[in-house]
């Protein structure tokens, strides 16, 4: 997919609302998530989660953005498929390197 499709798709407010509830479903998820044996990686997810919590119109263009990246990802794309890129995502928004690990 062309870039210019990529970023008309991720202002689109169809697939920007897909991604706002995909955010937050995950959010919810990632903060009541138990400890893991990499704290680093835990309190990285955690923070992101409760300032997506928080404050989701402060993300939504970088997670919008991140998910049509993947140029599978877009406006036609399934709640499900939204969710599932978001969950990909996450971690990389978070600052999570894949040296870090993920717990």
């Amino acid at each position: 997919m062309a870039f210019a499709a990529q970023y008309t798709d991720s202002q689109l407010v169809e697939f920007r609302g897909k991604v706002h509830v995909a955010m937050a479903k995950t959010a919810v998820a990632i903060v009541g998530e138990a400890a893991s044996a990499n704290s680093n990686t835990d309190n990285k997810r955690h923070k992101l989660g409760v300032q997506v919590l928080r404050d989701p119109a402060a993300w939504i263009e970088q997670f919008s953005i991140a998910t049509v990246s993947d140029d599978a990802t877009n406006n036609s794309s399934t709640d499900a498929a939204v969710e599932s890129r978001i969950s990909a995502i996450w971690n990389d928004i978070a600052g999570i390197g894949s040296h870090e690990g993920v717990g």
